[in-house]
Order: structure tokens, then C-alpha cells, then sequence
């Protein structure tokens, strides 16, 4: 039966506001019935004009249309263009513009209509549909300290101008962009030229882009894929988003949101998928996530989830990713459950598949797998016999071997020399190469000790056809256990003799069990000695090219020489990977990593946040603060005022101490304004917040609210048992018909997260307890009593005990009992040589010993015999008795 299941896409834009901070306008609007013309030298102190009709058509509506008109040589400064209006300021000629801030664009902001140089100093201009400076005459455009915010080009050369021509030049220099299509648009057919300098932004697609202009009514200007015109270049930032990512904190992605609210809470291990054949997307119904809820009951509403199509050889099908470690165990699973009950076929199209979204760290965090299995075997051998008469060369041969003196192709020699029925006597040689030949073995060994002759196996071969039937075998046999890839090491990485694989499972489970079942087995492709199966553990980094500079790590690197190091680089970005077949190694190697590559990051991070500011924000202005202002959590008049995104007005140092206590305390889920009285409650933007503690002390308190929200969730987090390891995980309910097991992606250790004890697949979680109360017993010395099983701690005395229960006398160090203390007391003497036997800081009679170990029982003598010499070392005075006089506890050494 097939599963029809129709997936609805479901896309969500969000749209950002961006504005431009212009200047307070100094009194009223005013609206213009006509142009102004201005000629010579205008300051308007921050005016504001416009023509009184809104912005409803985007075709060119002339000069008449214009708020200015500058006459050449004018001057135009300090003076906003409000926002209705068609054509903001038409320049005649050569031009100034000082300061001039355009509210909103409607045609173009900025004509430049004849010939000669137009200076646009300060100033700025905000959503524009199509351009702020169009330039129809002829000359250079220079563009200084401009700011533009939403836009589709800043400036663009007459695509199609009457009579087109050039060169028409522009300057772009210390300009600010944000949400700009294109910065620059020139003609480059014409010869016009644009030079960037100091300039920065973020959100420009595109910099500069070179067209082909035409003239008017010879169709359309259309762009080329040169770029010899355009000169120098402009520093781009990406777009901050209004949330905030920690990766690097107790192994664990946080999303913050406003207020430093946790939107998202991830772990590497969160995230499992399922494949689902045969889907018809012609299928009529409901949502794949409705069907899905339908079928299994799971409501994946609460979860991130991503869905895709594929097709193999006809087929479809469909990949579903959520985030849910326990997802596809339980979809599968309960699929099967129904299928017993239903006498239905549904779990037939349903199959887990690994996560291919599982986790995208950051580049100075990396990521952990051991999915892939080591595989080694030697290479087929066989044996030969040296037949001597003389037995004296025979054996005179056999200890030239093993002292190391001749090496006979790597094969071993047998500890003497088989007698034979006719006088004679063979030397045994085994596990020779398949090539080796009569004439090869006697190339090696000394004329003097040459055999009377050799029987040895026909020369063989082992090439590449017969590696690729054992690798068949191996694949066969890897593919009971689950499906993997194989592949053969090249024989210079492999130790001569020896034939090296690796099977790559798509799950580390399969792994672990191919270790388990197949490591020190003998099979049937392994002619000679056994096979040898090992987990190789790997740690991956894509870091930026630029880092591996460093002396440091480079040092780092050479450190470690017995792990294996792989690079790969592209044109900006080296991928490191650490791999070996010791976890330990390759888990403390990698925090070696981390911490170097976390410093660099984190200096990245500064140096862009602090340019970004710069850049971005630049027209950011001291917010006026009334003199009647009043901080909230001080009630004084603020000091370095800080103004929040709700109009609160804080002491910068209250402020700061603020959001530090309520995120370390916990008690709430954000940050929120306390203005008003309490009453404000509007969360703190992040923006907001980074800038006001800047990127340590922003990275700081996040920390602490991500540490908060563990400590208040005690049943959904717990952090590896292993020391050091600060990795959580999401405990599994007990009882719960899933495999809990998993790998901790830090340290490599493997645990079951129901019981919480470090054991794989093949133990049960009540043998796990188990073997962990044992040792745990055995830490704290219990034990419990032979006879009702009773546990007894011994915490001092000697080795006779009493169960308190059934009265049982029992000697400590072997468990037997006896049913009265003198039997005991007579065991522990004839089998330890006394009651104290083992117990350190007493010899086996009871009397202290100078030091923590216990006495020997009598009869055993210390190797150095030292007691020997006691008398004349007291006489010589290197030994000196306690104040007590006697030898034992109180012996004292002089240094």
C-alpha cells in the first residue's frame, strides 16, 4: 500500500524597516509651489521643503517637477527634502550639495543635467526605488560622506540618453550603504569610470556593474560582465539578524532573541530524519504534517522540521528532518506497530536516513564523528622450510635471525630446528610475501650458513583483482551490520604486509557494532592472522586560510605528529581533519583547536562588530535627554544616559548592572525595560544591548542567561560524566522503547542518556547500574556478607568482620566465613599470616609501618634486603628511633 502524502511548501518573508537618522528639521514643512532656483551660496539651517504632492508616478517628470533648481556653481546646504515630491534637486551644471538629507525618494534624488563636476558632501538619502543620483551630463560626480539606506542604485551614468555619450566619471568616497541593490551603475562603452574609496555597508548585492549605453530610442541599456572601469573596492558587513547565535557554550547552538530570550535551545544530537517512498505529489489532502499527525499522532508543530523531494529510478520520495532525537526511532517504530495491528504495509516506505541538517557549527567549533571503521589484515603469506645436514648451521642461522641480524623478507623463524628422519634438520620460516622465491630467500643468508635446500611454496600474486574480491567478501559482510561505504587505503599509508580499509556507516551505532563483532575475528578473506576492526574518531574544522598563518598553530600541528592531519583548501577556507583510532587523543587535540580558533573568532567578531558600527551607524546622534529625565532602577538623573529602544532613558552603569543581574538570576525568561515604574516591561532589543556592552560583555551575558536556563531545567539537560567534558545532552524518559544511546560529540565517550552510565548498545541499562554499583562498592569498601548478602563497609580495624545480620565472622580478604572468630582468626593467620594482611599503614601483626603501604607477611623478604643492614645503619646514624624506642611506625629517614 502505498503512502500519498501532498507537502506543502510554506514560506514566510520578513521584512526589515530601515531608516535614516536625518537631522531634527529647524520650524514647519514647506511646500514649494514651483521650483526654487538657487544661484551663488545657500545655507538653509536644516529646513524642510517639499512640493506638496505625493510621490505617485516613477516616470521623469522634468525640472518642473524639481524642489531645486542649482544654477552653475551653485551652492545648496543644510536643508532636508521632505518626502512629497517627484524630483528632488536638478543640477544645471557644475554644483555643490553640502548636507543635504532627502526624506524619501520618489524619481531620482539628484539630477546632474549638464556638463561639469557635481560635489555631493554629507548628506543622505532613504527608499529609493530606483536611484538617488542620476547622471545624464558629462563629467565627475564625486560622492563624499553620503549615506544611503534602501535603495536601488546610488548613482547610475544615462543608460539611454539623447545624444548619449561620456566619459561621465564618478567618486564614490567614505559613503555608507545599507539595503542598496547596486551601488554604482556605469557605461562603460562610453569610457566612464567609477572609483571606490572608504566606503562600507552592508546588504549591496551588487558594487559596481558596467553597462552598455545606447541612444534614445535604440532600446535598452544592458549590463556586461567587465569590470575593467571599476576601481578600488567597498568593505561589506553582513546584515546583523535580530537574533543571535551562541555556538561554543556547553556544546550547544542558542538562538536569542529581544529581551536575550533563548528562542532555540539545540544540541548535535537533536536532529534525526526519515526517507518516505513512493509519494505522490498529485495527492490531494492536507499539509505532509497534518498527514503525518493523522497517521502517527506526533505533532511536530513545537519542532523545527524540514522537508525535501527526490527521485530515484522513478521512484519519489521524500526527506523529513526534525528536531527530535528520538523522531525517526519513534515514526518508524510506531509505523511498524500499526502495520501488526492494521495488517497494513505502511512501514515498508518508511526508512531512517541520516541527518544531513544535523548540525552547521561555526568554523572555531568544528564537529565530531566516529562513523567510520578501520579494517586491517595482512596480506596472504606462505611458508618455507631450509633443509640443513650440519644441525650447527642450522642453528647458527636460527640466532642470526633473532638477534635481528638478517631479515628473511619480513617472515618468522621457528626457536630451533626441526629434527628430520633422515639426519637432517629444517629451519621453519612463515609468513613470507606470496613473491618470494627459492633465489630470493637464499639472497639473504650468509654463504657459510647456506641450506643444502629450500622447499617453498609456487611464487603468487596479490594484486589488485584478488584486493578487490576480499574487499567484495568484506562488503558482503559489512552489509549484515548496516549499510556502509568501503574503500582501500593506498599501501603507502599502510604498513608493509598489511592490507588497510575503511567501511563508512551511515549510523555510529552500526559502527560501534562492527567493531564489536568483527575486531580480532578470523574470516574467511584473512588467509593469514586475523582481522583487526577499530573505531576511527575524527574531528573536522573549515576555518578561514588567513588563520593557518599563525606560528602557533602551525606549532600546534607539529606538536601532534602521531595524529593525522588531512587539509583540503578551497580558494578562502581550509578544512583541518584530526583523525586517529585513540578518542582521547583526538578529543583533547580538538579543545586544543577549539581555544585557538575560538580566540580568532572572537577577535573577528570585535574587529567587524566594531567596524560594522562605524560604518552602519554613523549618524547615530546623543539622544537629548530632558533635564527631568529619571533612570529607572536609580531614580537619579541619568549619567552617560543610555536611551532603550521603548524612550527609557538609564544610567549606562545601571543599565549594565541591570541586564547582568537579571540574566545571571534566571528569574525571567528576558530582559525587559523597568521604566515607568515597572510598568514599561518591553524587551531589550539585541542590538540594543551589544551596542551598549559591546561584543565581550554581550557574548558574557548571554552566557550567563543560556547557564540560567540549564540550571532551571534540570530534567531536560544533563552534561557529560565525563571530567572536564562540559557537553550536555537531553536525558531519555526511562522505560521509553527507544535506544537512548549515544556519543557525547566533545569526548567521544559513549552512554545510554536514560540511565546515564557509559555503555553501548550491547549492555542493558540494568547492567550498566549494575557493574557501576559494583565498582562503586568496591571504591568505598562494601562488600556484601557470603552468607544473606548483606552489605557490610569495613572503615577500620582488621580483617575480621562480623555480620551484623546473620553474625557470620568473615575474613575481608577472601569472603570466607566461619561461624565463630577463632576459626577466623586461625584462617587469616595460616592463609594472609595475620589479621591485618593488606591493609595498608599496619604490617600483618596489627603494628603501624611508616608509610601507606602494608608489611610483608612473614617469609617474604624485601628484595633489597635492607633489614640486614639495620644494626650497622644505627650505628652510622641513618636511621633514628622514635620517641617510643621501638622499630616500626616511628622510624624516621634523614634526608
Amino acid at each position: 500500500m502505498q503512502t500519498k502524502i501532498l507537502v506543502s511548501a510554506m514560506l514566510a518573508t520578513l521584512a526589515t524597516a530601515q531608516t535614516l537618522n536625518i537631522p531634527t528639521r529647524s520650524g514647519s514643512i514647506v511646500s514649494l509651489s514651483a521650483p526654487s532656483v538657487i544661484s551663488g551660496s545657500k545655507d538653509f539651517g536644516n529646513k524642510e521643503f517639499d512640493r506638496g504632492r505625493p510621490c505617485d508616478t516613477d516616470d521623469d517628470t522634468g525640472s518642473e517637477s524639481a524642489v531645486f533648481i542649482l544654477e552653475n556653481g551653485a551652492t545648496l546646504s543644510n536643508v532636508i527634502i521632505g518626502a512629497n515630491q517627484l524630483e528632488g534637486v536638478h543640477c544645471k551644471a557644475a554644483c555643490t550639495l553640502k548636507n543635504v538629507w532627502f526624506r524619501d525618494v520618489c524619481e531620482d534624488a539628484i539630477s546632474a543635467l549638464g556638463t561639469g563636476n557635481v560635489l555631493i558632501q554629507g548628506g543622505g538619502a532613504q527608499n529609493a526605488i530606483d536611484k538617488v543620483v542620476q547622471h545624464n551630463g558629462r563629467g565627475t560626480v564625486t560622492i563624499d560622506g553620503f549615506t544611503v539606506v534602501t535603495a536601488g542604485k546610488l548613482y547610475r551614468g544615462c543608460g539611454d540618453c539623447t545624444n548619449n555619450g561620456g566619459p561621465r566619471n564618478v567618486v564614490i568616497k567614505n559613503v555608507k550603504a545599507k539595503n542598496v541593490k547596486e551601488l554604482v551603475g556605469i557605461n562603460s562603452n562610453y569610457g566612464d569610470v567609477a572609483t571606490i574609496s572608504g566606503t562600507c555597508g552592508s546588504s549591496v548585492p551588487k558594487v559596481c556593474q558596467e553597462y552598455k549605453g545606447v541612444n534614445k530610442g535604440s532600446g535598452s541599456s544592458t549590463k556586461v560582465t567587465t569590470t575593467a572601469n571599476c576601481k578600488g573596492y567597498m568593505h561589506l558587513f553582513p546584515e546583523p539578524s535580530k537574533d543571535y547565535a551562541l555556538q561554543s557554550l556547553m556544546g550547544s547552538q542558542i538562538s536569542f532573541g529581544p529581551g536575550a530570550e533563548i528562542m532555540r535551545f539545540s544540541l548535535p544530537n537533536d536532529f534525526t530524519a526519515i526517507r518516505i517512498w513512493n509519494i505522490d505529489e498529485e495527492a490531494p489532502g492536507p499539509s505532509f504534517w497534518e498527514n503525518l499527525k493523522a497517521f502517527s499522532g506526533y505533532d511536530a508543530h513545537q519542532h523545527k522540521e524540514i522537508a525535501r523531494y527526490g527521485t530515484v529510478e522513478g521512484v519519489r520520495y521524500i526527506d523529513v528532518v526534525l528536531e527530535d532525537a528520538h523522531f525517526a526511532q519513534n515514526i518508524c517504530q510506531g509505523f511498524r506497530e500499526l502495520d501488526r495491528e492494521m495488517g497494513t504495509t505502511r512501514s515498508q516506505d518508511l526508512e531512517r536516513i541520516p541527518s544531513y541538517v544535523s548540525w552547521r557549527p561555526e568554523q572555531h567549533v568544528g564537529f565530531t564523528e566516529a562513523r567510520t571503521v578501520r579494517l586491517t589484515w595482512n596480506k596472504p603469506r606462505k611458508n618455507a622450510h631450509l633443509i640443513f645436514f650440519d644441525r650447527y648451521k642450522a642453528e647458527q642461522l636460527t640466532q642470526l635471525w633473532h638477534e635481528g641480524q638478517i631479515d628473511l623478507f619480513g617472515g618468522s623463524v621457528h626457536d630451533e630446528p626441526l629434527p628430520l628422519q633422515n639426519s637432517g634438520y629444517a629451519v621453519r620460516l612463515r609468513g613470507l610475501p606470496l613473491n618470494v622465491t627459492q633465489k630470493d630467500i637464499r639472497s639473504r643468508i650468509p654463504k657459510d650458513l647456506m641450506p643444502n635446500s629450500i622447499i617453498c611454496g609456487p611464487e603468487g600474486v596479490y594484486g589488485n583483482k584478488e584486493k578487490c574480491n576480499d574487499l567484495t567478501t568484506l562488503k558482503n559482510l559489512l552489509d549484515t551490520i548496516g549499510w556502509s561505504t568501503v574503500e582501500l587505503l593506498p599501501e603507502a599509508d599502510v604498513p608493509e604486509g598489511m592490507v588497510c580499509a575503511t567501511a563508512r556507516f551511515d549510523f555510529e551505532e552500526d559502527a560501534r557494532r562492527a567493531v564489536g563483532k568483527l575486531d580480532l575475528t578470523a574470516q574467511s578473506f584473512v588467509r593469514y592472522g586475523i582481522l583487526k576492526a577499530s573505531s576511527l574518531y575524527t574531528a573536522i574544522f573549515c576555518v578561514p586560510k588567513r588563520w593557518m598563518s599563525d606560528p602557533l598553530l602551525q606549532s600546534v600541528i607539529k606538536r601532534y605528529s602521531m595524529i593525522s592531519f588531512k587539509m583540503t583548501s578551497s580558494s578562502d577556507d581550509v578544512i583541518i581533519k584530526i583523525e586517529n583510532t585513540d578518542s582521547k587523543s583526538v578529543a583533547s587535540i580538538r579543545r586544543v583547536f577549539v581555544e585557538i580558533f575560538g580566540g580568532y573568532h572572537r577577535m573577528t567578531e570585535d574587529e567587524e562588530h566594531h567596524q560594522f558600527e562605524e560604518c552602519c551607524r554613523p549618524q547615530d546622534s546623543e539622544a537629548a535627554v530632558s533635564s527631568e529625565s529619571e533612570c529607572p532602577v536609580c531614580t537619579g538623573e541619568p549619567s552617560e544616559p543610555v536611551r532603550s529602544a521603548c524612550g527609557h532613558v538609564y544610567c549606562k552603569q545601571c543599565y549594565v548592572h541591570m541586564v547582568e543581574s537579571k540574566a545571571k538570576s534566571g528569574t525571567e525568561s528576558s530582559l525587559k525595560c523597568i521604566g515607568g515604574y515597572g510598568a514599561c516591561q518591553a524587551p531589550l532589543p539585541l542590538s540594543e544591548l551589544r551596542g551598549v556592552l559591546q561584543m565581550d560583555g554581550y557574548r558574557k551575558l548571554l552566557e550567563s542567561v543560556a547557564k540560567a536556563h540549564v540550571r532551571k531545567n534540570p530534567f531536560n539537560y544533563r552534561s557529560c560524566p565525563t571530567p572536564k567534558c562540559q557537553q550536555l545532552y537531553r536525558p531519555t524518559p526511562r522505560g521509553a522503547n527507544i535506544n537512548a544511546v549515544a556519543r557525547c560529540p566533545d569526548c567521544f565517550v559513549v552512554l545510554c542518556t536514560a540511565c546515564h552510565e557509559p555503555h553501548d548498545e550491547t549492555v542493558s541499562c540494568k547492567g550498566a547500574e549494575e557493574t557501576a554499583t559494583t565498582e562503586l562498592m568496591a571504591t568505598l569498601n562494601i562488600k556484601g556478607c557470603p552468607r544473606c548478602n548483606t552489605f557490610i563497609e569495613r572503615t577500620e580495624g582488621c580483617n575480621h568482620i562480623e555480620c551484623g545480620c546473620c553474625h557470620a565472622h568473615i575474613c575481608w580478604v577472601c569472603m570466607k566465613y566461619y561461624l565463630d572468630s577463632l576459626a577466623c582468626y586461625e584462617h587469616m593467620a595460616e592463609a594472609h599470616g595475620g589479621a591485618f594482611a593488606g591493609i595498608p599503614g599496619y604490617d600483618v601483626y596489627g603494628e603501624r609501618v611508616d608509610g601507606p603501604i602494608a608489611a610483608l607477611p612473614p617469609g617474604v623478604e624485601d628484595e633489597d634486603d635492607e633489614s640486614e643492614d639495620d644494626e650497622e645503619d644505627i650505628e652510622e646514624g641513618e636511621i633514628v628511633q622514635d620517641n617510643e624506642g621501638r622499630r616500626g611506625g616511628g622510624v624516621l629517614f634523614r634526608a
